[in-house]
C-alpha cells in the first residue's frame, strides 16, 4: 500500500472486523435482508439482487484528481468533463449473513478539450458480511476490488487496481424512518504518485410512505449527504500543472425518491455539489433494481 496511514487504517479495519465478526451468533437475521431505499450510499443490506443504473454527471473538474475517476496524463488537462454511465450490479447471498457482487460499467467520456470517448470501464467485484445484526439494525463489513478493464489510455478507467473496504450500516428507527450510513476507504495498489487514499463517508435518511395495498406502490423519498477526503495524491490544474490533491474535501447532497412494487424498485434522484471542490457539479441518476 501507498503510505504507513494507510496501512495502518486498513489494519484497523481488518481487526474490527475479526472482532466484530465473532460476535454474530448463527440464527436469523431478518433485518440484514430488509430493502433498502439509498441511491448512492451503499447499503449494509444483502441478498439476490440485479440492478442497472444510469448516472450523467457535469463538470467534473479536474476529473484526474488523486486518479480516482480516470488515469491522468500530467501536464495534459481535459478541461471541464461531463459523463454518461451504464453499470449493471449483481449480487447473490450466500446465507442471510454473507453475499458476493460484480458490478460492470459503459462509459462515455465528454471533455473540453479532449476527444469524447466510450467504451467499458473498470470492473468492481467483491463481498458483504454482516457482522452485527438485529430486530433494528445490521453492521456490514464490505471489501470491493477495482480492476483496470477500462481502457485508460482513453480515460476510460485509472488504469490502477484499487481496494475499498468498507462499513455499512442500517437502522430501522421505526416502522416508517430508516437511516443508512457508510464509511469507505479507496486504497490505490500502485507504486506511483499520482493516485490517491481517499475516505468516504455518508449518511442517508428515507420515508416510507407504505401504501396500504399491496397492489399499489409504496413511495420513499430519500436525503443523503456524501463526502469525500484525499489524503494523498495529484491533481492537473487548469494551467495545466501538477499540484497536490491532498486535503481537498468533497461534499455532496442528494435527493431522491424510491417505488417499491411487490420487490421491483425504481430510484430517480439528483445529487449536487456542496463546496467548491467537488468531483462533478451536478449529477442525476435512474435505476432499476429487483430482488429474487
Amino acid at each position: 500500500m501507498k503510505t504507513s496511514s494507510t496501512l495502518r487504517l486498513l489494519l484497523v479495519l481488518g481487526a474490527m472486523f475479526c472482532c466484530l465478526h465473532s460476535t454474530v451468533i448463527a440464527q436469523d437475521f431478518p433485518v440484514s435482508t430488509s430493502p433498502t431505499n439509498v441511491g448512492y450510499i451503499d447499503s449494509a443490506t444483502i441478498g439476490n439482487r440485479f440492478r442497472v443504473r444510469f448516472d450523467s454527471g457535469y463538470g467534473l473538474s479536474p476529473a484526474d484528481r488523486a486518479e480516482f475517476f480516470y488515469a491522468a496524463t500530467p501536464g495534459v488537462r481535459a478541461g471541464e468533463v461531463d459523463y454518461q454511465e451504464f453499470s449493471s450490479y449483481l449480487e447473490l447471498a450466500r446465507t442471510d449473513l454473507l453475499s458476493g457482487f460484480i458490478e460492470a460499467p459503459m462509459k462515455f467520456i465528454n471533455p473540453d478539450l479532449l476527444q469524447n470517448t466510450s467504451g467499458v470501464g473498470d470492473i468492481n467485484l467483491g463481498f458483504k458480511a454482516v457482522l452485527l445484526s438485529d430486530y433494528r439494525s445490521c453492521t456490514t463489513f464490505q471489501f470491493r476490488t477495482y480492476l483496470p478493464t477500462g481502457d485508460y489510455s482513453r480515460r476510460l478507467g485509472t488504469g490502477n487496481v484499487n481496494v475499498e473496504p468498507a462499513l455499512l450500516n442500517y437502522f430501522k428507527m421505526d416502522d416508517r424512518w430508516t437511516l443508512e450510513s457508510e464509511f469507505r476507504t479507496w486504497v490505490p495498489v500502485t507504486s506511483t504518485t499520482f493516485p490517491g487514499t481517499i475516505l468516504r463517508y455518508g449518511t442517508g435518511i428515507s420515508y416510507n410512505s407504505k401504501s396500504g395495498c399491496s397492489c399499489q406502490p409504496s413511495f420513499s423519498p430519500v436525503l443523503e449527504i456524501v463526502g469525500w477526503t484525499v489524503l494523498d495524491g495529484l491533481e492537473t490544474t487548469e494551467s495545466g500543472t501538477v499540484s497536490s490533491a491532498v486535503g481537498d474535501t468533497i461534499v455532496n447532497a442528494k435527493l431522491g425518491v424510491r417505488a417499491n412494487f411487490k420487490g421491483d424498485q425504481l430510484y430517480a434522484g439528483f445529487g449536487q455539489a456542496l463546496t467548491t471542490k467537488h468531483w462533478y457539479e451536478e449529477i442525476f441518476r435512474i435505476e432499476y433494481r429487483f430482488q429474487f
